[in-house]
């Protein structure tokens, strides 16, 4: 099961971000939209929980998870609990999250082997050392797939994680979730399962509602969510507008050093920190390409006419699941510099190479060569630095050390603290003039 899980994973990353930690008196709303979840750890006090269907009365520490958006409400006279944003990749089309009930709800006590976790977790919640979110976020994480390990190990009735129980239909599951691209026949299905072919149809059938053929095609739909967003430009259109909606809310630094690309920027939460006291923003949005940071260039950079731009793409672009060659990320890079410079003359663009991970080291030798080419290209403009942070997070061995990522693709804590180490230097030294 943990293997089966492991290889949905390896497609499909799943990141927290903590929103509140606490004592908290009243009500706690959540409208729905969006297309993230939301996960509680309830420690102390009653709760009563509000959403479509009959409400919960919540009276012992308690696992609360809502897998997909949900509307709901969490109303008490006190009670201690943490609060965490869940991200399932793909959204409503992530066969985790679709797979699971609406609302899931555990007694802490029966997540199994977490309670020297748990216990860390409420102390990080309760202080104030440096770096506690990042540390939250990460420890929400591992509680999270601890309790997806506990639904795998129990009765559901949820088709897909009911398939992960079943002692035989598992390995069949776990075939098909490491080689999506593979045409499996039943009788290779059945095979690896042990079964006879009809015994292994009917029960597949019966237990996952679904016949293994259609299973298989509805899979890859699941994961053509990353295609459709390396093929649609407008995909992320909803999180660049929420861009617009904070820049009329929020107040901006006056001619900023924009960071701008794909999850590795959107993730850094405390960019504005580790840049201090440097005018900042962080425009990184969604799983962005290369491709769409072109495209939606006018909202995240040209329109705050910044004095320098970080930028980081290229990574998604070169993923084995898109179609996109080395030639494709050096075009765009190409087009990005264009236009930026066209529209803000003597403007600094800083790209930083593509790191190495280990969830996509088979992808390494293609975004090597694009780091070299994009390199090359950089030292032939005086307004264009290139960024090298793949040597240094390489410098302990090939594939990057596994502390450097909390996932295997995403950075740690000690990975955007590498990142900063590097980055910082090169804006102070053209920039270091802004500091008061």
């Amino acid at each position: 099961m943990a293997e089966t899980l492991a290889a949905l994973l390896r497609h499909f990353a799943v990141t927290a971000h903590t929103l509140r930690a606490g004592a908290f008196t009243g009500f706690h709303s959540i409208d729905g939209t969006g297309s993230c979840g939301q996960m509680y750890l309830i420690r102390t006090g009653v709760v009563e929980v509000q959403h479509d269907g009959p409400a919960l009365r919540i009276a012992q520490p308690t696992l609360l998870l809502y897998p997909r958006p949900a509307a709901h409400r969490l109303i008490t006279d006190s009670a201690d609990f943490v609060c965490a944003q869940i991200d399932f990749e793909g959204g409503a089309t992530n066969p985790i999250a679709a797979a699971l009930p609406s609302v899931i709800w555990l007694p802490l006590a029966d997540v199994h082997g977490s309670e020297a976790l748990l216990q860390l977790l409420f102390e990080e919640a309760a202080g104030q050392s440096g770096g506690r979110e990042p540390m939250l976020d990460r420890l929400f994480e591992v509680v999270l797939l601890q309790a997806l390990r506990q639904l795998m190990a129990v009765e559901t009735k949820s088709n897909m994680l009911a398939g992960f129980t079943h002692s035989r239909l598992r390995h069949a599951l776990r075939a098909l979730h490491e080689q999506p691209e593979k045409d499996c026949s039943l009788d290779e299905l059945a095979s690896v399962s042990g079964m006879p072919a009809n015994a292994f149809a009917s029960t597949f059938r019966e237990v996952l509602g679904i016949t293994p053929a259609n299973y298989q095609q509805h899979f890859r739909i699941y994961l053509a969510w990353y295609t459709q967003a390396s093929a649609e430009l407008d995909f992320f259109a909803d999180e660049i507008e929420q861009f617009a909606s904070n820049d009329r809310t929020l107040p901006l630094p006056d001619r900023p050093i924009v960071f701008v690309g794909s999850s590795s920027i959107r993730l850094w939460e405390k960019l504005e920190r580790d840049m201090a006291p440097l005018p900042v923003l962080n425009r990184g949005f969604g799983g962005a390409h290369l491709s769409h940071v072109v495209h939606f260039l006018d909202n995240v950079v040209i329109r705050y006419q910044p004095r320098a731009v970080v930028l980081y793409a290229g990574d998604n672009d070169l993923d084995e699941r898109t179609d996109k060659t080395t030639e494709d990320v050096v075009r765009d890079f190409r087009a990005f510099v264009s236009r930026v410079q066209t529209r803000v003359p003597d403007v600094r663009i800083y790209y930083v190479s593509i790191k190495p991970s280990r969830l996509r080291w088979c992808d390494w030798p293609r975004q090597r060569q694009a780091n070299q080419q994009i390199a090359a290209i950089c030292t032939s403009d005086p307004h264009l630095v290139y960024v090298d942070v793949a040597t240094p997070m390489l410098s302990a061995g090939a594939p990057p050390s596994r502390d450097l990522f909390f996932d295997g693709l995403h950075l740690s804590a000690k990975g955007y603290a590498l990142w900063r180490g590097i980055i910082k230097p090169c804006l102070e030294k053209d920039f270091g003039s802004l500091a008061p």
